[in-house]
């Protein structure tokens, strides 16, 4: 049963496309959906239909490459738009990883000011905090106190990168 629905905006470029196809791949539950010409109305009633809690939306940023990512919360009436929005720096694809067979916990390194939290609740997967050995697949959130890069985004299995990267920019709390 998937628990995240997986897109890109109206319009994508083929690095956006790769990056929400793979994105799905790499977590648990993922499942990536053709956009076409549907609107947030009807990916909510997809999302509702396929059991799925969140709707991840990949847009284009710079050049075309993979840039603003928002996030929808599928588990009520009506879709509620979760008011946090990621801003891509780049992403880097690694290579070809398998479908995840289990749940995709999120780890941290560093400090970010609550962001691992915020990008665990926007998902909806556990967030277990600082960095511990795990076995299996997780996500890794490294904090970077560099100016234009806040966090890396990372794939890690059997200790070792897989997939891609997405490096992150900056995140806006919206208050709608």
């Amino acid at each position: 049963m998937p628990s995240i629905l997986v897109t890109t905006s109206r319009h994508p470029t083929p690095p956006v496309r790769r990056l929400a196809r793979e994105f799905a791949n790499l977590v648990y539950g993922g499942v990536r959906v053709n956009r076409g010409g549907m609107s947030e109305e009807e990916l909510f009633l997809l999302a509702k239909e396929l059991g799925a809690s969140r709707i991840v939306i990949f847009g284009r940023g710079r050049g075309g490459n993979p840039g603003r990512v928002t996030f929808i919360d599928a588990t009520g009436s009506e879709p509620l738009h979760i008011p946090f929005i990621m801003w891509l720096r780049s992403v880097v694809f690694l290579n070809r990883a398998g479908r995840a067979r289990s749940p995709t916990p999120i780890f941290s390194t560093g400090e970010c000011n609550g962001f691992p939290e915020d990008f665990s609740l926007a998902i909806d997967v556990p967030y277990l905090g600082e960095r511990v050995d795990y076995p299996r697949r997780y996500i890794l959130i490294e904090c970077v106190a560099r100016r234009r890069i806040l966090a890396v985004i990372k794939f890690i299995e059997g200790g070792r990168e897989i997939g891609l990267k997405m490096i992150v920019e900056k995140v806006f709390h919206v208050k709608w």
